[in-house]
């Protein structure tokens, strides 16, 4: 039989393992069996020792399920020529859909942690820290700022997962842009994967009301945070400082947030963070009961209530790491027509790259090409609420609800 031993950090998907403990000591159905997916990999990689031993004539190694996110398709030499600007589309369309699955893969992840939160503390733990890991690496492995792309999800009953990575990505995105180390940006990713766990608890007639809620149902929906910090406690595995967070994260430095209301000498710098990068994808995805705003305008609102309700340096940040027109953002050409802004651009934040709006719309707004204003002989006008679409342009928005992520870096 062709067994040998292997490294933890050598395993990957496709390799049948023996394992060397009692199954009751794991948390697998067999000792041996080959690892079928990431999650179960992380599982491994994280028992009490070195190495394991593997059966290569059973196993079936294959590409990780889940790959690198900043990984791109070379151009291929014998294409066609084009122009600089079919390029520059073609390049970016792949891009976005790399980053596009990325995403989806992220949520996947966190999806499948929440599932056996309570179940399996450990597992989900080891979960959610790779979920993290893959967040974070990227932007920290690179000196340049990253472009930030536009994921448009389509809307759901319940949208808590699509939420939670959409504020840990804006989280990483302000934690780097001011300078916060690696570590202390993991703790505070975390954080915001799980600060609102607590609201699987909350009854989902409230979570999804269309009207506003009343005060007994108010009272009941921020008790979400006192729900998460017990289920945190409960799980065992969280850090303090984590759960120090997730309980800060909705506390304002005019002292009207909940649950304490907590003055600013009082929070610490990071669960201001996550409050701002919160607050702000409540904005532009709200709940039910709420309209929303363009991102352009969101950026505006908490500028306006910084240093009283939000700290200024965090919101300049987001604002920074955004850019002027943040993805998302609909806007009006200088030759009249309209256009959706699908990623930033930090090497010309006044020319994001954009999506033409025609009408009569035909097509899936992932099907229109991605343009370079510095391609195109016109610049941006003006921003536009979402009132302004045309009718057949706005059905199709209406479906959608905005996501952020870092793709290609500029």
């Amino acid at each position: 039989m062709s067994v040998t031993k292997l490294p933890l950090n050598k395993l990957e998907v496709g390799h049948y393992v023996c394992l060397p403990i009692g199954w009751t000591n794991h948390p697998f159905l067999f000792n041996n069996f080959k690892i079928r997916n990431e999650e179960e990999l992380i599982v491994l990689q994280n028992l009490p020792f070195s190495e394991i031993e593997v059966n290569l004539a059973k196993s079936n190694v294959r590409e990780s399920l889940l790959p690198p996110p900043i990984v791109y398709d070379s151009i291929d030499d014998q294409l066609p020529q084009v122009s600089e600007a079919e390029l520059f589309s073609q390049q970016e369309k792949k891009h976005q859909r790399q980053t596009a699955r990325w995403y989806v893969d992220q949520v996947g992840i966190l999806k499948n942690a929440m599932a056996h939160f309570t179940s399996q503390p450990v597992l989900s733990y080891t979960e959610l820290l790779h979920c993290v890991e893959k967040l974070c690496t990227p932007i920290f492995e690179s000196q340049l700022k990253p472009n930030v792309y536009l994921i448009l999800n389509a809307k759901q009953d319940d949208n808590l997962f699509n939420r939670s990575i959409n504020v840990c990505v804006l989280a990483i995105l302000v934690s780097r842009t001011l300078g916060f180390s690696l570590e202390a940006t993991q703790s505070v990713a975390l954080a915001a994967l799980i600060q609102d766990i607590g609201m699987l608890r909350v009854p989902f007639q409230i979570r999804n009301k269309k009207e506003a809620l009343n005060t007994a149902e108010k009272n009941y929906y921020q008790a979400h945070v006192g729900y998460s910090i017990e289920l945190l406690k409960k799980n065992q595995n969280f850090p303090p400082q984590v759960i120090e967070l997730v309980a800060m994260h909705h506390e304002r430095l005019d002292g009207s947030g909940y649950p304490k209301g907590l003055s600013a000498i009082q929070i610490s710098e990071h669960a201001q963070l996550l409050h701002v990068t919160d607050y702000y994808e409540t904005l532009i995805n709200p709940n039910p009961w709420q309209k929303p705003i363009p991102p352009q305008l969101a950026i505006a609102v908490l500028l306006k209530h910084s240093d009283k309700l939000f700290n200024k340096t965090i919101v300049e940040a987001l604002a920074n790491a955004l850019g002027v027109y943040p993805p998302g953002t609909i806007v009006q050409l200088e030759n009249a027509k309209l256009a959706l802004v699908s990623v930033s651009n930090h090497d010309d934040k006044l020319k994001p790259f954009i999506k033409q709006l025609s009408t009569p719309f035909t097509q899936e707004f992932e099907d229109i090409p991605i343009e370079n204003l510095q391609f195109i002989s016109t610049a941006i006008a003006k921003t536009l609420p979402e009132t302004a679409l045309p009718a057949d342009i706005a059905q199709r928005w209406a479906h959608f609800r905005i996501g952020y992520l870092y793709g290609r870096q500029s």
